[in-house]
C-alpha cells in the first residue's frame, strides 16, 4: 500500500513529467508539420483502490493545486495590468471551491463507512 505522500509526491511527478514530455512531442511533431489540429493525448493520472480517507486526500490535493493555480494566475495578471477584468477566473475559482465542498461532503458521508473506492482520473489534452 502507497503512503499519502507518496500518492501525492507522485501524482505532482507524473503529471509534470507528462506536460514536460507532451509539450516536447508537440513541439517536435510541429516542426516536423505531422500533428493534426485536432490531435488529442489521454494521460491517466489516478487509477486504484482506496480508502475514504485516502481519496478524499488525493481529490483535495488536486483540487487545493488547481484553485492555487488559478489564483496565482489572477494575481499576475492583476500585476501586470490593475484594470483587468478577472470575472473569468473568478468563476472558475468559485466553482472548483463548490467541486471541493461537494467532495467534502461526500468524503464525510463515506468516512463512516468501512467502503473501498475505485477513483479513475484521467486528463485528456487537445491542441487547438
Amino acid at each position: 500500500m502507497y503512503s499519502i505522500t507518496n500518492i501525492n509526491k507522485n501524482l505532482c511527478l507524473r503529471c509534470f513529467n507528462f506536460v514536460t514530455e507532451f509539450k516536447r512531442n508537440c513541439i517536435m511533431k510541429t516542426e516536423n508539420n505531422a500533428l493534426t489540429s485536432n490531435k488529442t493525448e489521454t494521460f491517466q493520472l489516478i487509477d486504484g483502490e482506496f480508502s475514504p480517507a485516502e481519496a478524499s486526500t488525493v481529490i483535495m490535493n488536486l483540487l487545493d493545486e488547481k484553485i492555487n493555480f488559478h489564483k496565482i494566475r489572477k494575481l499576475q495578471i492583476w500585476e501586470k495590468d490593475h484594470t483587468i477584468n478577472t470575472d473569468k477566473i473568478n468563476a472558475r475559482i468559485e466553482a472548483l471551491e463548490a467541486e471541493k465542498a461537494k467532495a467534502q461532503q461526500t468524503f464525510k458521508k463515506l468516512a463512516q463507512t468501512n467502503t473501498r473506492l475505485k477513483v479513475d482520473g484521467a486528463i485528456k489534452i487537445t491542441l487547438l
